[in-house]
């Protein structure tokens, strides 16, 4: 699929709402319930527009958000780049899966982002990992089919 020129503009403009959305300071309650909006956002312009994203992008959107955030840098451009590996080789599966399928398969891939940066930030392996570090992977069940439908008609409305 070829995407088409008001493409070029819509993921740009999202994966930058995403970055700030990620960057807002919520209140305690909230901010533990917060999916990772950048990575979702990547995810969803992986499956429908791997031309443009791919995994260059995922790599350099999850280093803008180490340079932005108090990590060491590579972790989260080396964690966006594991998750989105997967959905660029099953993007063609993926894209025809119903909505709620496509939560399942996004929040198993938000819990191995969240799995893996509990180990690379050493709290894993120290055995400082409690049910409150995976409910971003809940959030993301109910986030994703927001998301897909807002970003499905965004890009809508513009082509």
């Amino acid at each position: 699929m070829r995407p088409d020129p008001w493409t070029w503009l819509m993921v740009p403009l999202s994966l930058l709402l995403a970055l700030v959305v990620e960057l807002l300071p919520f209140p305690q309650p909230l901010a533990q319930l917060q999916p990772p909006w950048l990575l979702l956002v990547v995810l969803y312009w992986s499956i429908l527009q791997p031309a443009i994203l791919g995994m260059a992008g995922a790599w350099l959107m999850g280093l803008v958000l180490d340079a932005i955030q108090p990590s060491p840098l590579g972790t989260h451009a080396a964690l966006f780049t594991l998750v989105v590996t997967p959905v660029l080789a099953l993007q063609r599966l993926l894209r025809t899966l119903p909505v709620a399928q496509q939560a399942l398969w996004i929040a198993g891939l938000v819990f191995l982002y969240e799995l893996g940066e509990l180990w690379l930030g050493d709290r894993l392996t120290a055995g400082r990992v409690t049910a409150h570090d995976f409910l971003p992977v809940i959030s993301t069940l109910m986030v994703w089919p927001l998301l897909r439908v807002l970003l499905h008609r965004c890009e809508r409305c513009l082509s």
